[in-house]
């Protein structure tokens, strides 16, 4: 990876932990994913791995996700996955599985 692309990612995970703090959350980067693993940004109980680039490939980074998920498991206590994935010139969006995605919008509605 070279360290253009290196500075790109780091600088979306920063925009993404300020729109959460924005948003009222209390979260940071995870700074030693590259050496344990585990995603970009923990919030809650959900794992978020976070990608900016030209093309979107959005299996192989799911993938990467949960196998991050995988090795917190321990740490976390079952986190969830979610990509947040923005293109050039395109606007931030959050990936998850359906099954999340129907939890999530089950547990809005009580």
């Amino acid at each position: 990876m070279s360290a253009l692309s290196r500075r790109k990612g780091a600088g979306h995970e920063r925009e993404i932990v300020n729109i959460l703090k924005e948003a009222g959350f209390s979260t940071k980067r995870n700074l030693d994913q590259v050496r344990d693993g585990g995603g970009d940004i923990r919030l809650n109980d959900w794992l978020l791995e976070c990608k900016r680039r030209r093309s979107i490939a959005v299996y192989e980074w799911w993938d990467q996700c949960n196998d991050a998920c995988v090795e917190l498991d321990l740490d976390m206590k079952n986190p969830k996955p979610a990509l947040v994935i923005r293109a050039d010139n395109r606007e931030n969006l959050v990936v998850l599985s359906l099954i999340n995605f129907l939890e999530l919008i089950k547990s809005q509605s009580v």
